[in-house]
């Protein structure tokens, strides 16, 4: 098996104001900013609401694998992963590999 590092991700908008309610995020930090870069609170706009992780894909079959907190903290200090570490390798040796973007369907 060959496994791939991507990052997969999925956002949508909610319309928002500076009084919603219904968003489960702190807003707080979100308004902050955007009173900071605009130096004013837009009374209409709308909050971004998503998420996004990096995991292996198996490039054949497609199946998606979480990656072990070690592999993770690597990821987020700057190295390469190569293949997973928990097992899951190939006979074929694999070149560092670097994130690639994919978006969710779902």
């Amino acid at each position: 098996m060959t496994w791939e590092l991507r990052l997969v991700e999925n956002m949508g908008e909610l319309l928002g104001s500076d009084k919603s309610e219904s968003v489960v995020v702190p807003t707080e930090t979100l308004i902050e900013d955007m009173k900071n870069q605009l130096k004013f609170l837009p009374k209409n706009f709308t909050w971004i609401v998503g998420w996004r992780t990096y995991v292996w894909q198996e490039t054949e079959t497609k199946e998606f694998k979480e990656l072990t907190q070690r592999e993770h903290k690597k990821l987020y200090s700057g190295e390469h992963l190569n293949q997973p570490e928990d097992g899951g390798e190939s006979d074929n040796a694999v070149g560092p590999t670097t994130a690639s973007e994919g978006k969710s369907t779902e």
